[in-house]
């Protein structure tokens, strides 16, 4: 529950901060608009694309191309940014396509819209200022740029999600446990997992990427390959996979 709960908290805080969200330039990442991926020219990748985000009910992100970069990875620009290597623009088809861009895909459903660009830390003071701006008697004092984030909330959030978030944060506060964001972020990836594999449907392919994930330094979150591959087990030969796969049908070919 607390998990579910604080997914919910961070679709609000990510609809408040809205463009703020921002904290890196093309610069940062040394990029350029020249790098701006065109999804209206056919190919592999973005009729892939456009699938999983038709399947999933995600809106399809900016994508950039990192011409030094490997795998994808979703960076903090003005808006949550899809970031590529040209080993999945080019390299990658079929089953893998399906498996990596299900997994990044799914970091893009409003509940993981703050999941996969901080680290446990930056989420901390991003709920800290979130449960602040609601509940003013939370105010933790020190806590660095809790105040900014807090005042940006206040002024974007409109009085339904502010009534929204307020009711959320009491829930979250009567349950007299401090949130754990490592294993928030560590659910999400599972989430994540289970979206990829469901698009890939080959358990061996959906285990190499995660292996390939690990060897090309890539992490989402502090969860296990050993984890991740188990949890991945039980969902291959759970009802809900099975029902999710023959509702999918023939959305998805190669």
């Amino acid at each position: 529950m607390p998990c579910v709960l604080l997914s919910r908290i961070f679709k609000i805080l990510g609809q408040g901060l809205g463009d703020s969200l921002g904290s890196r330039k093309l610069e940062d990442l040394g990029l350029s608009a020249e790098d701006a991926v065109s999804l209206k020219q056919k190919s592999r990748f973005s009729s892939f694309l456009t699938t999983v985000s038709k399947v999933l009910g995600v809106p399809v992100p900016t994508v950039y191309r990192d011409p030094n970069g490997r795998g994808l990875r979703k960076e903090a620009l003005d808006a949550p940014t899809l970031v590529v290597g040209p080993d999945v623009l080019t390299g990658r088809k079929g089953k893998e396509l399906r498996f990596v861009l299900g997994k990044a895909m799914s970091y893009f459903l409003p509940a993981h819209w703050l999941a996969g660009m901080y680290p446990a830390g930056h989420l901390r003071t991003l709920l800290i200022a979130g449960m602040s701006s609601v509940m003013p008697e939370f105010t933790q004092g020190g806590e660095p740029g809790v105040k900014g984030i807090q005042k940006q909330l206040e002024v974007n959030m409109s009085t339904d999600e502010r009534a929204q978030l307020r009711e959320l944060v009491l829930e979250l506060t009567q349950q007299g446990q401090s949130p754990n964001l490592n294993e928030w972020l560590r659910q999400v990836e599972l989430t994540a997992n289970n979206a990829g594999h469901l698009l890939c449907n080959d358990i061996e392919v959906s285990v190499r990427m995660l292996k390939e994930e690990r060897e090309a330094g890539q992490s989402w979150s502090k969860l296990s390959l050993k984890d991740a591959i188990s949890e991945l087990a039980l969902y291959t030969v759970s009802q809900r996979f099975l029902t999710l796969r023959k509702e999918l049908g023939a959305a998805i070919t190669e």
